[in-house]
Order: structure tokens, then sequence, then C-alpha cells
């Protein structure tokens, strides 16, 4: 059946990381901490929670909010002070949105003209991580990466995380086409690839270190569209 959507995780798919902001964050959170971590320390602190997470999101279909991610850091880097939560949150939001992240491979830009011009509807469909539904769409607009995307499903918004039902499921809703006709690209796939084939959705493995976007118009013919 012939693709009329396409579906785009965002992190490593579209962007990635800036390495300042990692870098920064660290730093902010050495300063609030009473335990006298190293940067690297800390670094490890952030991953390891991160990790800790997305397994039992992908396990058990439990979503970890970013805020409760951030206390969860919070708490092995020995901050208590929940008081200072909200200030803490939004210091993390404010420097992603100083050290904004990066396009993987710009030409992503010229591939979803294409797709537009031939009538393909797209959409992202993201699991947030540490920064919510509501930084991200900042984000990408600041990176001139969300006007091009019809919407947006971000899984703390909708309380629920690929690979599962609820954040397919509206992803369906929102193409409005069948599941068949709908493509989703990421780059995990215990998340993105084994979720979409579930749920009836055709998908495509990203690879961020070989960028591979032109496999979403040779692989499923939508360069003869």
């Amino acid at each position: 059946m012939k693709i009329k959507h396409v579906s785009f995780d965002i992190w490593n798919t579209l962007l990635r990381s800036n390495p300042f902001f990692h870098e920064e964050r660290a730093k902010y959170f050495q300063q609030i901490s009473p335990n006298n971590l190293r940067i690297n320390e800390i670094h490890t602190i952030v991953k390891d929670v991160g990790h800790y997470c997305d397994r039992i999101e992908i396990a058990d279909d439990v979503l970890f909010t970013p805020r409760q991610r951030l206390l969860m850091i919070m708490s092995k880097l020995g901050i208590e002070s929940d008081e200072l939560l909200v200030e803490h949150f939004n210091q993390v939001d404010a420097l992603a949105k100083f050290h904004l992240p990066i396009v993987i491979d710009e030409s992503i830009r010229e591939k979803l003209l294409k797709l537009q011009s031939t009538g393909i509807g797209l959409s992202l469909t993201s699991n947030t991580g540490n920064l919510g539904g509501n930084i991200m769409r900042q984000l990408l607009d600041r990176v001139d990466m969300f006007k091009q995307f019809s919407f947006a499903v971000f899984s703390d918004e909708i309380g629920g995380c690929k690979p599962h039902a609820r954040i397919f499921n509206k992803l369906i809703s929102g193409a409005g086409v069948c599941p068949e006709e709908i493509l989703h690209v990421g780059d995990s796939y215990d998340a993105d690839i084994a979720g979409a084939t579930k749920f009836g959705l055709k998908s495509l493995l990203f690879t961020p270190k070989t960028p591979n976007y032109d496999d979403i118009f040779t692989n499923f013919g939508l360069d003869r569209a």
C-alpha cells in the first residue's frame, strides 16, 4: 500500500544534543550538589538515569516525565531541596534553549520539502526524555525544524511512550490514514521499529553516523510519487 504519511523521531534522527548543553548542565548540577562530584561523574549519573528510565519505559509501558527524571538525577547528586525543583527544572530548560540542538544532516530540509511536494503528510513522534514537549517545540522552531510538520506527538503530553500503543494510536489518529500507509523513521530498534511494526506501520531504522534519509525514498517507492 502506498505511503501517505511519514513520521519522524527527533533525537538522533533529526537532531542531536549540543555538547555544550551537556557540559553546562553538568556544571550547574555540580554547583548545586553537596557531594563535591567531578564533571565526568555527573555525566555518568545523568546518562545512567536516562538509560534506566528508557529501559523501563520500553519494557513496561511506564512513562517517566522530564520532571521525574530530574528528581531522580537530583537524588543521585544528593540534592534534596524539593522547594527549588521548579527553579532547577527551569534552569535546565534555559540551558537547552541557549545551547540549541544540532541538525544531524542539513540535507533533511530539502528532503522534507520533496515529501511535502508529493502530498505526503509529515509529523513528529517522540519520547521526550529530559526535555518536555513544550520545550521541544521551542527548540525545533529555533533551529527551523518545526514548521515542516503538520503535528507532533510527545510522550510527556499524552502519557504514553514508544514502543507502546497510546503514542502510536495518537500518531495514526493525527495522520488520518491507515496504519500501513504510515512510515515511521527512528534510530531505536526497540522503541521505533518494533513499536511501529507491532501496530501495523511501516518503519525505517535511521543510522545517525551515516544518515540514510534517502532510504525513505528508495526503499518505499516515494521517489516515484
